[in-house]
C-alpha cells in the first residue's frame, strides 16, 4: 500500500522573501571558515525552502544551497548535519516541478555549477534505501524532534522523508502522520503570531490613557484657549515654511504631553497641533495628533475626525490611502501606499512594516514579513540585506535610498560574526552604499562606525558613571546628538549580587549607548546606561532624534545602583539642515 503524503500545506511565514538569485559559494580552505560557510549555506537553504511556499521558484535555490552545505559537511565528517542536510534535499527534490527547475536554469544563464549541483540533488532523491533502515531512518527523525521541538516546519521535513523513502511499510504510515502532525502544529504558531504581527495603525484597537478619560472642554473654553496659545507662541505661529509649522507642531504636541494640571489647553495645544498639520500638509501628524486626543478625551469619534480632517488634503496620494484604509483596514493597495510613506518617507518603521506586510506589493510584503520577525541569525540578517539591496538596485523612484539604508542596517547586524568570502562581499557593500548614502537618509540609530566617522560636527566625550553631564553647546538650530555605535562603557556590580541577570557575564557587562536590556517587559525606567539628550530640564530625546528647543544640551546616562562604571562613549553634535 502506497503512503499518501499530503502536499504541504501553504505557509506564511516571517522568512518569506522576494525571490533572489543565489550565488553558488566555493569551498574554503580553512576548517573554522569552512564551518562557518556550511552553516550558512544550510541556513539560507532552509530560508529558502520555507520561501518556496509562495515562491516556488524558491526551491530550487533551496536545493543547491543544501547541496553546497552538505559537500562542506561531508569533508568534515559531520554526521548529523550530513542527515538533517539529505532530508532536506529530498524535500525539496520532491516538490520541484520541471517549469520551475527550466525558469531558474534560464535566470542563472545555463549555470555550470548550478546544474552540477541539480545533478546531486537528482542522486540524492533517486537513491534506494534498504528496507532494513527504515527503522533507523524513523529513530533518527523522532530523535531530531525531541532535539527540535518547536522547529515543526524541520520535524515535518524529516518525517517526510522516512514516508516517501519506505512506503508501503508501518514504518511509512507512522512517519506520515507525524510529518501532517508537525505541518499542522506549525501552520497553526504561524497564524497565532500572524494576527500580532499584522495589527496596523488603522486595524488596531486605538490606546486609551491610564484612569478615566476627561470630557471634551466647552467650545467657548476652547477658544479662550487657543487665544492664549496664539499670545504665548506668537513668533512660531507667524512662521510659514512647512518645515517651521511641522517643528511648532511638534513642539505642541510636546507641550500639551507635558501639560498635566490644565487639560483645556491640552486640549487645545493638540488640536493646534493638528491644525498646523493640515497647513503643513503633514497627513501622518493629523492623524497620531488625533489618537492623542482620543486616548485623553471621552467622546472623541477618532475615526470620523481623521476623515473629516483627510478630507481636507484628500489630494495627497497617502491621504485618499489612509481614507480608505479607514473604511477598509485591509485593503492591500492603501496598505502598501501608507506603508510605503511611513518606512520610505518618515522612517518610522515599527509603524509601517505592518502595513507593507499586507499591502498588494508581494515583495515588499515579503521583506516586511521578515522584518517583523527581526532575524537573529547572521545568515537570515544577510540574506535580508541582499533582499533588500537588489531590490533597491532594480528600484528607480526615490525610495531607493531608503531600501539601500535598510540594507545596511541589516548588512551592520550581520557582519561581526561573517568570515571568509560573505564577510569581504559584504564590507564591499557597506562601503559602497556609506558611500553614496545622503545624510538625510541615514539611520541615525543605527549607524555604522564608518558613517559616525564622516559626520561633521562637535565631537565630545562622555564618561561612565558621571551623572547629567553638560555638553556645553548653547545651540539655536536643530541638532542630532549623535553617540559613536562601538564605543562602550564597562560596568562592575561592586557586590557582586546581580550576576544572574547580567546575560552570563559575572558581575561585568560591555554597555553600548543603547544601554543593558535588562529591565523587565513593559518596564518605564530607560535601559543601564542608556544614553538620553535633553535641554535644559526638558523633553527626554534619544540619541540621533532632531533636537529643536534652543539651550544647553544635558547628556544622562543612567547606571544602576550598587555598580561602578569606566569608559568613554564619544557624541558629535551634528547640525540639521533646515
Amino acid at each position: 500500500m502506497r503512503a499518501l503524503i499530503l502536499p504541504i500545506l501553504p505557509i506564511v511565514t516571517a522568512a518569506i522573501l522576494a525571490w533572489l538569485p543565489v550565488a553558488i559559494l566555493p569551498a574554503v580552505e580553512t576548517a573554522g571558515e569552512s564551518t562557518a560557510t556550511a552553516a550558512d549555506l544550510a541556513a539560507r537553504g532552509r530560508a529558502a525552502m520555507q520561501e518556496s511556499n509562495v515562491m516556488p521558484a524558491r526551491i530550487v535555490d533551496a536545493a543547491i544551497l543544501f547541496t553546497q552545505s552538505l559537500k562542506l559537511y561531508q569533508t568534515q565528517g559531520d554526521l548529523e548535519q550530513i542527515q538533517d542536510l539529505q532530508a532536506n534535499i529530498f524535500w525539496c527534490k520532491k516538490r520541484m516541478n520541471l517549469v520551475e527547475l527550466q525558469a531558474y536554469l534560464e535566470q542563472k544563464n545555463q549555470d555550470v555549477q548550478a546544474k552540477a549541483a541539480l545533478v546531486q540533488v537528482d542522486a540524492i532523491a533517486a537513491s534506494v534505501v534498504p528496507a532494513a533502515e527504515a527503522d533507523a531512518y524513523f529513530k533518527r527523525a523522532q530523535e531530531f524532534a525531541l532535539k527540535h521541538p518547536d522547529d515543526h516546519y524541520a520535524v515535518a521535513v524529516r518525517f517526510y522523508e522516512v514516508a516517501e523513502r519506505f512506503q508501503g511499510s508501518e514504518t511509512s504510515l507512522k512517519a506520515q502522520r507525524l510529518s501532517l502532525d508537525a505541518q499542522s502544529r506549525h501552520l497553526a504558531a504561524v497564524q497565532a503570531g500572524g494576527e500580532k504581527h499584522r495589527a496596523t495603525l488603522f486595524s488596531r484597537p486605538a490606546a486609551v490613557a491610564a484612569g478615566s478619560r476627561l470630557p471634551v472642554p466647552a467650545a467657548d473654553a476652547q477658544r479662550k484657549a487657543v487665544v492664549l496659545l496664539k499670545d504665548l507662541y506668537k513668533d512660531d505661529y507667524a512662521k510659514d515654511r512647512p518645515k517651521l509649522r511641522r517643528a511648532f507642531a511638534l513642539r505642541l504636541v510636546d507641550l500639551a504631553q507635558a501639560t498635566a494640571d490644565d487639560p483645556v489647553m491640552r486640549y487645545a495645544a493638540l488640536r493646534e497641533a493638528g491644525e498646523l498639520a493640515l497647513l503643513v500638509p503633514d497627513p501622518t501628524l493629523m492623524v497620531s495628533t488625533i489618537d492623542l486626543i482620543a486616548a485623553q478625551y471621552s467622546g472623541v469619534d477618532a475615526a470620523a475626525d481623521k476623515r473629516a480632517w483627510l478630507q481636507r488634503v484628500r489630494g495627497l496620494p497617502v491621504a485618499t490611502a489612509m481614507i480608505t484604509l479607514l473604511a477598509k483596514p485591509e485593503d492591500p493597495v492603501a496598505n502598501a501606499a501608507v506603508g510605503r510613506h511611513y518606512c520610505f518617507e518618515l522612517g518610522e518603521w515599527d509603524l509601517g512594516l505592518a502595513m507593507l506586510a499586507i499591502g498588494g506589493d508581494a515583495e515588499l510584503a515579503a521583506l516586511a514579513e521578515m522584518e517583523i520577525d527581526q532575524p537573529t541569525e547572521s545568515a537570515n540578517q544577510l540574506t535580508l540585506g541582499d533582499h533588500w539591496y537588489d531590490l533597491a538596485k532594480k528600484t528607480r523612484d526615490t525610495s531607493k535610498d531608503d531600501m539601500l539604508a535598510r540594507a545596511n542596517v541589516w548588512y551592520a547586524k550581520a557582519a561581526p560574526t561573517l568570515v571568509g568570502l560573505s564577510k569581504d562581499r559584504i564590507a564591499k557593500r557597506q562601503a559602497e552604499i556609506e558611500a553614496a548614502m545622503p545624510n538625510t537618509k541615514l539611520d541615525w540609530s543605527n549607524l555604522t562606525a564608518r558613517q559616525w566617522d564622516q559626520l561633521k560636527g562637535i565631537t565630545l566625550q562622555v564618561r561612565a558613571g558621571v551623572a547629567s553631564q553638560v555638553a556645553k553647546v548653547v545651540h539655536t538650530k536643530p541638532v542630532r546628538v549623535v553617540p559613536h555605535p562601538t564605543d562602550a562603557f564597562q560596568i562592575r556590580d561592586a557586590l557582586g549580587i546581580r550576576d544572574a541577570t547580567w546575560q552570563g557575564a559575572p558581575s561585568r557587562q560591555v554597555v553600548r549607548f543603547k544601554g543593558a536590556n535588562r529591565r523587565p517587559v513593559g518596564g518605564n525606567a530607560p535601559n543601564d546606561g542608556a544614553m538620553t539628550v535633553q535641554v535644559g530640564k526638558g523633553k527626554e530625546h534619544r540619541p540621533g532624534d532632531v533636537i529643536a528647543e534652543d539651550g544647553i544640551l544635558v547628556i544622562d546616562t543612567p547606571l544602576p545602583n550598587r555598580t561602578t562604571a569606566s569608559g568613554v562613549i564619544r557624541v558629535k553634535i551634528v547640525d540639521v539642515e533646515d
